[in-house]
């Protein structure tokens, strides 16, 4: 049996933790996929590291208003299909939810 290391964060502002050390706890902890939650920031408005994070892909959905929820996912292998929202407009406005499916 292969073992996966999956870790689930709610960090209330990615830029936020990043100021507390978020890389080298994520470093350390290499995760093979890391989901975050109220992220609260855009891919543009983050630092090119949290970005693109060395031996990870990584993914955002951020909510059409700034500041505001979001929710991000760096993973080693590539999710065969990746969705955002679930399907109903007035929550997928929001950043809430992805779906990757992996093979």
């Amino acid at each position: 049996m292969t073992v996966l290391k999956i870790i689930s964060w709610n960090v209330n502002g990615l830029r936020a933790v990043h100021r507390k050390g978020f890389l080298k706890w994520f470093m350390e902890e290499k995760p093979d996929i890391l989901c975050l939650q109220e992220i609260k920031a855009a891919p543009e408005q983050l630092p090119r590291k949290l970005r693109h994070v060395e031996g990870y892909r990584s993914f955002f959905t951020p909510a059409e208003r700034k500041g505001y929820s979001g929710v991000a996912m760096y993973t080693k292998v590539p999710p065969s299909s990746l969705r955002e929202g679930f399907g109903v407009e007035r929550f997928d406005t929001e950043g809430r939810i992805q779906i990757a499916d992996f093979d």
